[in-house]
């Protein structure tokens, strides 16, 4: 199946109470022409639950913004997803087992289809989930490149069920992390310097290394 198909039904999905609870409808990702690069956070807010796309709202601004500064347009150099593709009430973030449910129904589907050069999650939840390391804090996991082997989910039918392949992720802060911090620019150079730490370690090439503003 390719991502467009995916796509498709991803969209129609209603495996689990998510879907439910409080989202209006699912939010599967955005992407471009063989991306290589995966921003992975952990699920859609009130703003993606009404456009349908991920990273909206103040805190989609500026991831915006600063891919926009590395020499990215989203829609075209990226994949951008979330782990869980439909909003948690309250904007709450989603449980293990709301992760891990989704995760293997979709987003490691997702990653073997687009099978980028490297995985930057983005917050925590993510950070940890990918990584496996569900104790870890974000001062251990932010700015480190790991290598990690994920398994393709075990679909009856499916050639790859149970296909295993090494991939690269990276962690950094969420944007919204700015915006706790009342738009810090140490903040804002800790997560710029953290991405572009990790483009530079798996050669992935980008166009500024100026910090955006």
């Amino acid at each position: 199946m390719n991502l467009n198909q995916l796509f498709s039904e991803c969209k129609g999905c209603k495996a689990c109470h998510l879907r439910y609870d409080a989202a209006t409808q699912v939010v599967p990702w955005e992407t471009g022409d063989n991306p290589e690069i995966m921003f992975v956070s952990e699920a859609p807010g009130m703003q993606e639950d009404k456009t349908g796309l991920p990273y909206q709202g103040a805190a989609g601004k500026l991831f915006t913004k600063m891919v926009t500064a590395l020499g990215y347009k989203r829609g075209e150099d990226l994949h951008v997803t979330n782990i869980v593709k439909c909003r948690p009430s309250k904007n709450r973030t989603p449980t293990y087992d709301e992760r891990h449910v989704c995760a293997n129904k979709w987003l490691l589907r997702e990653i073997f289809s687009v099978n980028p050069k490297i995985i930057i999650c983005l917050g925590l939840a993510s950070g940890q989930f990918l990584l496996d390391k569900p104790d870890t804090k974000m001062k251990e996991l932010h700015g480190t490149i790991y290598t990690k082997t994920l398994m393709y989910p075990n679909i009856p039918g499916d050639k790859l069920a149970g296909t295993e392949k090494r991939f690269q992720i990276g962690v950094t802060y969420h944007p919204s992390y700015i915006i706790y911090n009342g738009y810090s620019p140490a903040v804002k150079r800790l997560i710029w310097n953290d991405v572009t730490s990790i483009l530079d370690n798996v050669g992935v090439k980008y166009t500024s290394r100026n910090q955006h503003t």
